[in-house]
């Protein structure tokens, strides 16, 4: 019989070669397969720390699991305040990876994880948004039940004529 350890490292190079045949073929399981292992060693790796007393690892680590987790639950429920949570926080772990690059003298690394960070950046104004823009026709359309068709139209006549 195999060890434990020979055990877990054929389930973890079962585990990667699916998610990389996944991820080439554009397969949304890749991608699902990628986070779940992702978010596991994340959060083995902040159990790690906590017992350590690596407390700042740890909170890196947990900010990485909560990244994880968002991911993980905008990509199975999806939801636009679910899109702009994750991308909140992979923004904040970029700007803190490219700090992280930078004063360990990783420069180019650290000119990377600026860029991604815009980008996730551009992205979350995007999302947000849309997400203001659709609570905002929520609102409308709870103040056109509430008031009546006829007096929501007369408010928004005087309110264009003043604007």
């Amino acid at each position: 019989m195999f060890c434990l350890y020979c055990q877990i490292y054929f389930l973890n190079a079962l585990v990667e070669t699916a998610a990389l045949a996944g991820t080439i073929f554009a397969h949304p399981a890749g991608m699902l397969i990628t986070a779940a292992k992702d978010l596991a060693c994340e959060a083995q790796a902040l159990g790690t720390y906590l017992e350590e007393g690596r407390y700042s690892e740890a909170m890196e680590s947990g900010a990485k699991v909560l990244n994880q987790a968002l991911y993980l639950a905008l990509f199975t429920s999806g939801g636009l305040s679910l899109a702009v949570d994750s991308l909140t926080v992979q923004v904040l772990l970029g700007i803190h990876q490219a700090q992280k690059a930078y004063s360990e003298g990783s420069y180019i690394e650290a000119a990377g994880h600026v860029c991604m960070a815009l980008i996730k950046g551009k992205q979350l104004s995007c999302a947000a948004g849309q997400l203001e823009a659709s609570q905002s026709k929520q609102t409308e359309a709870v103040a056109v039940n509430k008031t009546g068709p006829s007096e929501y139209k007369l408010e928004a006549d005087l309110a264009q004529y003043k604007g």
